[in-house]
């Protein structure tokens, strides 16, 4: 019913135009994201809606799409009047910085230099080890970092959100390798381990 209650909410609020766009489109993404968790069809949710809402993310993403090209040529033009000297020296500066434990650096859209990407990072299975008998053995972990905005101390390109990213072309997520699984791994919770194991035992 609160999914509900949102979908029509937002088709409302979409023909009021003092309303903000972003906002309305923002509404939209979120009850997809939450249609999707709870295994329900999108189409079959937002029924006669539907066109609607496909609009109103189409209206957005362009919007998305124009900022960003905007953003990217103002840096490039930024970017053109270095010289070469200068340049080495910001470029070695700015791969040289110590990032918080919720950064990461990656390659800018605009310039390739070293960008700082930030959000979190997490521990999932990338891979799986498999017996001879075909059987997997156990998940290989891996970190993975997850990126929501960019800053480029280079060039000076800022990207806001994950759309933004999205749409410059560069990754959103990406795997940094097993070495600090341990670090990003939640704690253990051995007191879950017993309840599982007093379930599982025999009698």
């Amino acid at each position: 019913m609160t999914l509900a209650e949102m979908r029509d909410g937002t088709v409302h609020a979409a023909a009021d135009d003092e309303v903000e766009g972003r906002l309305v489109a923002a509404f939209v993404q979120h009850a997809d994201a939450l249609v999707a968790d709870l295994g329900r069809d999108r189409a079959g949710f937002w029924g006669n809606r539907l066109e609607v809402a496909d609009r109103l993310l189409a209206d957005a993403s362009n919007e998305v799409l124009h900022r960003v090209q905007v953003r990217i040529a103002a840096a490039r033009a930024d970017f053109a009047e270095f010289d070469e000297v200068m340049l080495e020296s910001i470029r070695h500066w700015a791969a040289a910085q110590i990032l918080d434990r919720d950064q990461a650096f990656t390659e800018c859209a605009s310039c390739d230099s070293q960008g700082v990407a930030t959000r979190f990072r997490d521990v999932g299975a990338e891979d799986f080890e498999v017996g001879q008998d075909g059987k997997i053995l156990r998940p290989i972990l891996s970190v993975r970092f997850h990126a929501e905005s960019f800053a480029c101390s280079v060039c000076g390109l800022k990207l806001d959100s994950p759309a933004e990213i999205e749409v410059a072309g560069m990754e959103l997520t990406w795997d940094e390798g097993p070495e600090e699984v341990d670090v990003y791994s939640p704690p253990h919770d051995e007191d879950a381990d017993y309840e599982h194991w007093r379930e599982e035992r025999p009698g």
